[in-house]
């Protein structure tokens, strides 16, 4: 399996091989490799993974996965570069999804949750932990006009000592097609370093008027935090940035083509366009 991404500040090209005659105790074994490049902030980071991965099926819904990750990050600074930084990342993550499709779900829950601690090589030391979290749920009315509510939240915190100690492309940041619809790629950047706290709810009422025709209104809020906050009261007081749109989709006998028309509600400093458009293969979640 090959892949390829190119954003406007990340470009990832990848490779994975997966056996699945290949067994470790029981565990299904994959091996993968990929070369980033990432330039959000005023540095350029390249960085060299290695991955050892192990998954298992727990039951008919629950599914296990960890690796092992190595890690060669090259910063450059001032056209310089700086020593290379080694990593080995340790992601642990538990699934749980009894979707009807995973590409257009119509009923059913999808549930994650994951850490991954990273250990700094040169240092011996644990230089930050990940902690990850989503939750999807959708329930499909049916009259004559078939009515789906798609609702998600998902969620993140990165527990380090300083975010300065934190490698760029490691930083949270909102803004797109795949969370915070109606602001520009990655334009809420918490004071523009990047944030170590985030939260975003979205929720979509989908109608399918023909086997092909469909049309979706979406609201989209979020924020995100230069520091991790856990207390609820305090969270509900943070800057929630929020959008709103209407989408239409065409369905095709594999999957849906979505366009997506967004609006930014809630701004406050970030500077993006009046609305967004987003073209692009399967449902936003």
């Amino acid at each position: 399996n090959v892949e390829t991404f190119i954003g406007s500040y990340e470009q990832i090209a990848s490779s994975e091989i997966v056996n699945p005659k290949t067994k470790f105790y029981d565990f299904g074994v994959s091996a993968g490799t990929s070369l980033n490049r990432f330039s959000k902030l005023e540095n350029t980071d390249f960085e060299w993974i290695n991955t050892l991965a192990l998954f298992k099926k727990i039951n008919k819904y629950t599914v296990y996965n960890g690796a092992l990750e190595l890690s060669t990050k090259l910063k450059i600074e001032d056209g310089k570069e700086n020593e290379a930084l080694n990593q080995l990342y340790l992601p642990n993550f538990i699934t749980w999804d009894e979707r009807d499709d995973a590409v257009n779900t119509t009923h059913g829950i999808y549930a994650q949750t994951g850490v991954t601690p990273v250990w700094d090589i040169k240092e011996a030391k644990v230089a930050f932990i990940d902690y990850q979290w989503i939750v999807k749920g959708y329930y499909t009315f049916k009259h004559s006009v078939p009515v789906t509510l798609a609702l998600k939240y998902e969620g993140q915190f990165i527990d380090v000592k300083e975010r300065e100690l934190l490698p760029d492309d490691e930083r949270l940041f909102l803004g797109g097609g795949s969370d915070m619809r109606g602001f520009s790629f990655q334009s809420i950047d918490a004071d523009s370093n990047g944030g170590v706290h985030s939260n975003v709810v979205s929720a979509e009422t989908r109608f399918r008027f023909t086997d092909t025709i469909g049309m979706v209104g979406f609201y989209d809020v979020g924020f995100l935090n230069e520091y991790v906050d856990l207390d609820l009261e305090l969270a509900l007081d943070k800057k929630w940035y929020s959008a709103a749109g209407l989408g239409f989709r065409y369905y095709t006998s594999f999957f849906p083509i979505r366009l997506d028309v967004a609006l930014p509600i809630k701004v406050f400093d970030v500077e993006t366009n009046d609305y967004q458009i987003y073209i692009s293969i399967g449902q936003s979640y």
